[in-house]
């Protein structure tokens, strides 16, 4: 039977072409914010390393300075 004949099989593939175009863009949203996960974890990682570099060139600075101060002081 036809679409235009059978009114019922007409609803149904109107709820069929409604459900896919809905879970589409469901699935579109959601590896928008994959992708936009990926990039935030990415630039915490950046940061991250530029901490972690900042501290070990403030404890070689400390170790420096440490260094340089005299063991004993002379009256």
């Amino acid at each position: 039977m036809d679409n235009a004949v059978n009114p019922q099989k007409n609803i149904e593939s109107k709820l069929h072409e409604t459900i896919d175009k809905v879970t589409d863009k469901e699935v579109d949203m959601i590896a928008g914010l994959a992708k936009s996960s990926i990039k935030l974890l990415s630039q915490l990682l950046i940061v991250q390393h530029k901490l972690k570099t900042a501290i070990i060139v403030l404890l070689i600075k400390a170790g420096v300075a440490y260094r340089a101060i005299p063991l004993s002081v002379s009256a």
